[in-house]
């Protein structure tokens, strides 16, 4: 009985150890444990597990099992109990004790105890004691006596031992047995047998605790099902989701109430699971105690060593929170789909090589091209040819480098359109996938467009600003200037008139009326340029004022230049003033020798009529009709592009120091506008540069104005009041209207002259008053001169005013005008045409 005790808590602690191994269909692990059972055990004589249909799972014999034994275990009934087998098969006889594996899972564990095997150091021990006693009874008393407490009670104290630990008792080593060597020698095997069996068991026990604490502490739920779906083994876990416990659960289908949409996935999760390769995850809703909830279950087909599914292992776990962050997502996503096809920005993302992944409609709608178009396709195929290798250079370096780039790149559109694209790119790197670009982008080709124009407007309003405070500047010097000149002119006319053409002085006084007159002529440019001089247009012939200038221009140029013309007898007339137009070719022909140098070249000067249409109008200035267009050419060192917009500006030279003003194309910029024309110039540096100056011609001539150069100087005698704030200019202009005969109030201060013909209006017949005054300008005085009598003629004269001209003076009521410096046969025309109106 002592021997089926032991037998069935070892087969009990073997039953719960191995149960897992058979769960998880590993027959080595089983086996191994099996062997370890037997090696530690030497009554142990076999060790084998039976599953469904009698099929041996896994086993452990001594020596190999006999095949007739593994025959007869097929035909046994296996059943929770023991019997003794004195089979001839294993040749002694043997306790084979069954016990059912544990959690319900299918199966027994045998283990055969060998009865002989237990007993026979005892049963031998035994036999020696009857030879001894037998021996010892002839050997006397005291002897018996000897053997008696050396032998037989040592023996009667290890036997109680043994029973002891055979019920399952715990014993310490023993030691306190003595006796003869054969009885010391059998208390140290039993007490080496006993610490093995003692580790053994404790191992099992703390296996199966570890296993225990694992099941009963997982938050997965655990759940083994029979191959008909019924439930073996819940764990806790399980049954505290839905609300049920263990007994009430086992031999229940487990196909729980499943949401209706999920039905048809769970069944063929359970039919997938029987075949190949045995294993399937599956999602689905479950009502649960608390209501329907998510859950994942993980379902694995245990199989026998013939390959059949005998078992099933679920593990679930509940994904409510990972599902409705999976939700979330999607309306995330689906909201970013919106936002991403809805802005009218561009989006993209692109891989690091460039190629495009995603687009949205807008950037579709922009470059003309499809989604499936685009995508694949790197952005630079849609470039400008010559920027593409710098741009890709460019644009994946610096991404690489600083994980960002933004830049301004012009497109070319599926229709051929260029676009202008502003663009930010940055790149992402997710945690579980390859990093990639993403980006947005903004259609700026109207405000380049706008900006172009603008800074087009700007540099013209610079331009025109900038010409506006040089010619300001410039109408000062005049002023001064001509202040300066006017006494000198007058001198030198009365000192012409004074001494006798045979006098040598007056050559020399000739000479010094000719530089005054050049000073003039300057004052005269300067005030073209600034525009502030309107000279008087008369219909011209431009091919005499070409030639009688270049007559001039060959005298002045070295032999080593080639001047040819091409020039017709025949053009139309054009409004101009042949002094400007003299100035242009002058100008024209002097830059041109000065690009051509010392070395031998060709100025070429040429006329040609063009009729022009709208589009081929260069100026606002311009109106299509007939234009004569002047060329002037040189084979010279032409003109930089890095200067060619500049060659207009005032005192802009390219000439060495001493050698030119810069003021030269400044001037026939001015007088061009000023004739409605239009100039342009062509040129590439080292091969020449080509002027052309384009005139308007005139319809029909206009009425000839007068030529008042032949007039003869008129004299009179009328009394005239004049004022001037510079006292030698009014010293000069009293002489010289004193020798015409006329008699003068001369005056320096306005004021003064207000008061003087306030007081006596009608003791003068005419004013002659300067316009810029300190106290009071010529204007103001000349009104306030026509209140008090408004008959009275007045001559306004200035060098340079801004604020009045010929017309102005007219509109204030005065009767003539006069720029300075003012020459007496000026002063005898202008008074005589003024009294005679009058």
């Amino acid at each position: 009985m002592e021997h089926k005790k032991k037998s069935r808590i070892i087969a009990q602690i073997i039953a719960d150890f191995i149960t897992q191994s058979v769960i998880d269909n590993k027959a080595f692990l089983a086996e191994k444990a099996l062997q370890k059972i037997i090696n530690n055990n030497i009554d142990i004589e076999y060790a084998y597990i039976v599953g469904i249909n009698n099929k041996i799972f896994a086993h452990a014999f001594k020596d190999n099992i006999p095949e007739d034994f593994k025959n007869m275990i097929y035909e046994k009934d296996h059943t929770n109990g023991s019997y003794l087998s004195n089979s001839a098969i294993l040749k002694q006889p043997v306790f084979d004790i069954s016990y059912p594996l544990a959690n319900g899972i299918p199966g027994y564990i045998h283990i055969g105890v060998n009865k002989i095997q237990s007993y026979s150091q005892v049963v031998k021990l035994g036999y020696r004691i009857l030879i001894t006693t037998f021996f010892v009874v002839f050997i006397g008393v005291l002897v018996g006596s000897f053997f008696t407490r050396h032998i037989i009670k040592p023996i009667t104290q290890l036997s109680k031992v043994m029973y002891s630990f055979g019920n399952g008792k715990k014993e310490e080593d023993i030691t306190s047995i003595g006796g003869c060597r054969e009885v010391v020698d059998l208390t140290a095997a039993f007490n080496h047998m006993i610490s093995k069996q003692t580790k053994t068991m404790e191992s099992l026990q703390k296996s199966e605790g570890k296993y225990r604490v694992l099941v009963e502490n997982q938050t997965d739920m655990i759940v083994k099902l029979d191959i008909n779906m019924r439930i073996l083994f819940v764990s806790p876990s399980f049954c505290k989701t839905f609300g049920k416990t263990h007994d009430e659960l086992v031999g229940e289908n487990f196909m729980f109430p499943i949401h209706h949409e999920d039905l048809k996935i769970a069944k063929k999760a359970m039919n997938d699971v029987l075949k190949p390769p045995y294993f399937v995850k599956v999602e689905e809703r479950i009502m649960t105690k608390d209501g329907w909830c998510w859950q994942e279950w993980h379902k694995t087909g245990l199989l026998d060593k013939n390959g059949k599914v005998m078992m099933i292992m679920s593990v679930g776990r509940n994904i409510n929170k990972r599902k409705q962050a999976e939700l979330e997502l999607i309306k995330s996503e689906n909201r970013y789909q919106y936002l991403f096809d809805s802005m009218s920005d561009l989006f993209y993302t692109k891989d690091m090589e460039g190629r495009f992944l995603s687009v949205n409609p807008a950037l579709e709608k922009l470059f003309g091209y499809k989604k499936k178009e685009l995508i694949g396709h790197k952005s630079t195929e849609f470039l400008i040819p010559e920027l593409v290798s710098d741009f890709e250079a460019e644009y994946i370096k610096q991404l690489k480098a600083t994980r960002y780039h933004e830049g301004i790149a012009t497109y070319f559109a599926k229709n051929g359109d260029t676009i202008t694209i502003e663009h930010h790119s940055s790149v992402v790197n997710p945690d579980n996938s390859e990093p990639f670009i993403t980006g947005m982008g903004r259609d700026i080709t109207e405000k380049v467009l706008w900006e172009k124009k603008v800074n087009k407007l700007q540099k013209q309003l610079t331009q025109a600003q900038k010409m506006e405070s040089i010619g300001t500047l410039a109408g000062g010097i005049a002023h001064d200037f001509n202040n300066i000149l006017s006494p000198i002119f007058g001198y030198l006319e009365i000192m012409l008139c004074d001494i006798h053409r045979d006098n040598p002085l007056h050559d020399y006084l000739t000479e010094v009326f000719n530089g005054a007159t050049r000073a003039k002529d300057l004052v005269k440019q300067i005030l073209t340029f600034s525009r502030q001089n309107e000279q008087e247009l008369k219909p011209l012939k431009i091919q005499f004022a070409v030639k009688e200038a270049l007559k001039l221009i060959k005298s002045s140029l070295p032999s080593t230049i080639n001047v040819t013309q091409h020039i017709k007898k025949d053009y139309g007339l054009v409004l101009a003033n042949s002094t400007q137009i003299h100035q242009i070719i002058m100008n024209l022909c002097t830059n041109a020798y000065y690009a051509m140098g010392e070395k031998e070249g060709t100025l070429t000067v040429s006329l040609e009529e063009l009729k022009l249409s709208d589009s081929d109008l260069k100026s606002q200035v311009m109106v299509a009709g007939n234009y004569i267009c002047l060329k002037v050419t040189d084979t010279g060192i032409g003109i930089k592009k890095s200067i060619i917009d500049r060659i207009f500006d005032p005192y802009f030279t390219t000439k060495e120091k001493d050698r030119g003003t810069g003021l030269g194309l400044a001037v026939i910029h001015g007088i061009v506008k000023t004739h409605g024309g239009y100039i342009k110039v062509y040129s590439e540096h080292g091969k020449g540069a080509e002027f052309q100056v384009f005139l308007p011609v005139i319809k029909k001539q206009i009425d000839k104005i007068k030529n008042e150069a032949y007039l003869p100087v008129q004299k009179g005698d009328e009394r005239i009041l004049l004022i001037d704030d510079q006292k030698i200019v009014v010293d000069i202009e009293k002489e010289m209207l004193e020798r015409l005969g006329y008699h003068v109030t001369a005056l320096t201060v306005s004021a003064d002259a207000l008061n003087i013909f306030r007081d006596n209006p009608y003791d003068f017949d005419l004013v002659i008053t300067d316009m810029t005054m300190p106290d009071m300008t010529g204007d103001k005085l000349s009104k306030e001169l026509i209140k008090i009598r408004p008959d009275i003629p007045v001559i306004i004269c200035t060098g340079f005013s801004e604020i009045i001209s010929e017309e102005k003076a007219e509109l204030i009521g005065t009767k003539g005008f006069l720029m300075k410096p003012v020459t007496m046969k000026d002063l005898s025309n202008t008074i005589c045409k003024v009294l005679n109106k009058n």
